[in-house]
């Protein structure tokens, strides 16, 4: 009767502190994407409709994003995986599938939160026309945020590894490229170029299960390249 409220205690100490660290950069996210999208508009405000004032807030969102979810993701086990740390994690009776996942969706649910209502204004302002075919706004919106969380779970993966951030960051670009290559390559050359919408979203869930299975396999059997 004891030990429940120190394990919920001590999950509620993992996502306070998941939010502390991720929380501070999602608001530099929001208020840099604002910020930036108002110099664009401010300067150009002749020129500019609402449209555009959209469209240039969708890639601006989409640039920062990218930016941001690369960093948190890298970001989640950065502390706790260091030697003394890590070995300190590792001498106690935590479970790690729990603080894993309490670290892991904390993070995801604030990055989602912060960049898919980004996106969904800047959706609402382009009337639809991000993806130029108007879909349904949550299916456009979704999509980003599915990138988003590729990005975020594939840079906490690749750390958990190699214990190197700048590596981290380098293999999870290049991840990243050789996918979207591999994904244009083989739509060319086995489907005349005509992937449905349909594939695309089943091959970013499937990225996304793996990525997450990789990084959590990492974590919980303390996989790393001993010689970086």
């Amino acid at each position: 009767h004891h030990r429940a409220p120190a394990v919920g205690s001590q999950l509620t100490a993992v996502a306070w502190k998941q939010v502390r660290e991720t929380g501070p950069l999602a608001l530099m996210a929001i208020g840099g994407v604002l910020l930036i999208t108002a110099i664009f508009y401010l300067s150009n405000k002749r020129l500019v409709g609402i449209r555009d004032l959209g469209e240039a807030m969708a890639g601006i969102t989409t640039m920062v994003g990218c930016f941001v979810t690369l960093v948190t993701g890298i970001g989640v086990f950065l502390e706790d995986l260091k030697p003394k740390v890590d070995d300190f994690w590792r001498s106690r009776p935590v479970n790690y599938q729990i603080w894993f996942g309490v670290k892991f969706v904390v993070g995801a649910a604030i990055l989602v939160a912060t960049f898919g209502t980004l996106m969904l204004f800047a959706y609402f302002l382009t009337d639809g026309s991000i993806l130029r075919n108007k879909p349904h706004p949550v299916s456009t919106v979704g999509f980003f945020c599915l990138i988003f969380l590729l990005i975020y779970t594939l840079s906490m993966a690749t750390y958990c590894i190699l214990r190197q951030p700048l590596y981290a960051a380098v293999l999870t670009i290049g991840l990243l490229i050789g996918g979207m290559f591999a994904y244009q390559w083989i739509s060319y050359y086995f489907f005349d170029g005509l992937l449905s919408g349909r594939t695309g979203w089943i091959l970013l869930l499937l990225s996304q299960i793996v990525a997450t299975a990789l990084a959590w396999q990492a974590v919980k059997r303390n996989w790393q390249v001993a010689a970086i």
